[in-house]
């Protein structure tokens, strides 16, 4: 009876996780379908509108490719079979175990190991990881090329999506930078009281100050990212480097730091993390 209850409660905690992990899409949603409103409703000439369908029409759809694109996930040959896994599992010695993963990888595109030179498996998904594959607790599950779970679209930024959240993230910038721009000589109408209409004086103070403030954070990020493709690296990568450094540092300063990562074996990841069959990556 106890145990029953204990799933129930569990099973209902999660359907409200689930839930409440939309909330901050449905934020977003409601904030763009606003800003649609006050700009073409409220405040726009034709000649405006025609390049900001265009934008919102290509902001809309990465938007949508980046929330409902799955997540990829390793193939089945990084899976332990179910002979493997019995093995694995009955094995209580832990340097066995760590040989028996060793022998396993041998046959895979694996490059990466953890910083004792352990081949890296997840025991909730049964698999060997490949490069750059991390577990999600969100989406419970290992996706490849993991960056990081973004709540603003409830979903895990990888390999399969991450070209759509980086040109959403694109279009955002665009989108915001547009009706800054645009809806400026609105505000300076309203400082001039030359705006009649009371509902439309809200619609531009608001949109300017959201268009704004957007834009700022997102140019931010955007620039964050375009360094991360440039430099080959990952959200994840990148904590997972400055944990590296916090706990493996030598003495004071990058340089240091950088040098000790250099030529250290426990960083192999810093050194083998651009070498892939690129499915792994």
């Amino acid at each position: 009876m106890r145990r029953g209850w204990k799933m129930a409660l569990s099973w209902g905690l999660r359907c409200c996780r689930r839930v409440l992990s939309w909330v901050p899409v449905l934020v977003i949603v409601l904030v763009v379908l606003w800003s649609y409103y006050a700009y073409v409703f409220e405040l726009c000439l034709v000649i405006y509108l025609i390049f900001y369908h265009a934008i919102f029409v290509f902001f809309t759809w990465t938007y949508w490719k980046s929330i409902f694109t799955l997540p990829q996930q390793p193939n089945q040959k990084f899976h332990l079979s179910y002979s493997d896994k019995e093995r694995y599992e009955n094995e209580e010695r832990p340097e066995v175990q760590k040989q028996m993963l060793i022998d396993m990888a041998k046959k895979l595109p694996v490059y990466t190991r953890t910083g004792s030179g352990a081949v890296r498996f997840c025991d909730r998904c049964h698999l060997i990881k490949p490069d750059r594959c991390h577990h999600c607790s969100v989406c419970a599950m290992c996706v490849l090329k993991m960056d990081h779970h973004c709540p603003w679209v409830n979903n895990c930024i990888g390999f399969s999506n991450y070209k759509f959240f980086l040109q959403f993230l694109a279009y955002s910038v665009l989108y915001c930078l547009y009706i800054a721009t645009t809806v400026f000589n609105y505000f300076i109408k309203y400082w001039r009281g030359e705006l009649p209409s009371v509902r439309s004086k809200f619609h531009v103070l608001f949109l300017l100050f959201v268009a704004c403030m957007f834009f700022v954070s997102l140019v931010i990020l955007f620039g964050y990212h375009c360094w991360l493709v440039s430099r080959n690296k990952t959200t994840l990568a990148i904590e997972l480097l400055g944990l590296a450094t916090k706990y493996y540092s030598l003495m004071p300063g990058i340089g240091n730091i950088n040098r000790y990562c250099r030529h250290s074996s426990k960083h192999n990841i810093t050194r083998r993390q651009r070498t892939g069959d690129g499915r792994g990556m």
